[in-house]
């Protein structure tokens, strides 16, 4: 069996579904899979899968080009995922698989959010696979009427994510080393962690948190040429704050997971809601500290993964769950959130069922 994996976006460039991809990939090849990986031009090569970075841009133009490298790979599964950052607003990436399906091709579909309700890359592109996968739970209500009538009949899976993340454990001289790298002092260390986007909420954490007893931990990259980027540097210079928040930039995945592990708490004030299905909440859950984000269906605080949902847009609602779980620990890290094994499993007993072996 060859796969092709195809994302406009794989590490370093930055997307949640080309970290996702690249994990899925090296799992697959971990179990003797011969993967392939065809993205943008930027990924990284040096993995034990092969990468193709041959992408320039997925516009119609280079839709020949495309064709041709699948061709050239001749893989026995095509495995789309979508969306992702890379692709942007082109259309082509949304046709391909139509017209590999046209040509013979065993097509697999992954989608990471659920279906457009609009548009015609929602009616082009709902038909030519032979298998879908949802990360999403509930994926087939968000399908209802005649899209889920289009589909029913084929393979569909519900194969949950994990975070690409590892789950680590620091000892106690461990984690004073990160806090005092990070500069929190005696007070203390709240992360947030993922990019950074309005619906990511990152601008209530300065209401949501106390700069007299807070530290601010945001792990990612600020620009200044994103206006909520700067929005949120201004909030980090701004008299309350000044010195009490630390912005890491880009960081290493085991950097990342030891930030996480070293905090007090970590908040995830998501606009419109998050989920199990939050790769980010899976990242900060693994590590065992106290979270809070929000969510639409469920509420209150759940003793065994130390998580609080809180109402989304609900500031004082999470101020209270911070000031009363903050600093709080599972005795162990919760390695199940970053097991991407039994994600590679379900993926090959899909791929054969779409090959009738």
């Amino acid at each position: 069996m060859k796969v092709l994996l195809v994302s406009g976006s794989l590490p370093p460039l930055p997307c949640g579904v080309g970290d996702y991809t690249a994990a899925l990939a090296r799992e697959l090849s971990k179990a003797g899979i011969e993967t392939v990986v065809l993205t943008s031009r930027g990924a990284a090569t040096n993995t034990p899968y092969q990468v193709m970075p041959a992408v320039k841009e997925w516009g119609m133009r280079e839709l020949p080009a495309v064709l041709g490298l699948i061709r050239a790979v001749k893989p026995t599964v095509v495995h789309f995922q979508f969306p992702t950052q890379g692709y942007g607003g082109s259309y082509m990436p949304w046709l391909l698989p139509s017209l590999l399906k046209l040509q013979g091709w065993r097509v697999v579909q992954t989608w990471h959010e659920y279906y457009p309700r609009q548009g015609r890359r929602a009616l082009v592109n709902v038909v030519p696979f032979d298998a879908l996968v949802a990360v999403r739970p509930a994926y087939e209500e968000s399908l209802a009427g005649w899209r889920w009538k289009l589909i029913r009949y084929r393979k569909f899976r519900f194969i949950p994510n994990a975070s690409v993340i590892p789950a680590v454990r620091l000892t106690e001289s461990e984690r004073l080393q990160v806090r005092s790298h990070f500069g929190c002092g005696d007070k203390s260390l709240v992360a947030f962690f993922g990019f950074s986007a309005p619906l990511k909420g990152i601008d209530q954490l300065f209401t949501i948190c106390d700069p007299v007893v807070h530290h601010l931990l945001l792990v990612g990259t600020l620009t200044d040429t994103d206006l909520y980027h700067v929005k949120i540097l201004q909030l980090a210079k701004s008299k309350p704050w000044a010195g009490s928040v630390t912005i890491t930039g880009h960081l290493k995945e085991q950097e990342v997971a030891m930030a996480l592990a070293a905090a007090d708490a970590v908040v995830l004030p998501f606009v419109n809601g998050g989920g199990m299905w939050n790769t980010t909440l899976k990242a900060a859950l693994a590590q065992g500290v106290f979270v809070v984000t929000t969510s639409s269906e469920e509420s209150g605080y759940a003793p065994d993964l130390n998580l609080y949902f809180a109402k989304p847009g609900d500031v004082s609602e999470m101020r209270a769950a911070l000031s009363e779980y903050c600093g709080r620990r599972l005795g162990t890290p919760r390695a199940e959130f970053s097991d991407w094994s039994v994600i590679a499993r379900s993926h090959l007993d899909l791929y054969q069922a779409v090959l009738g072996r």
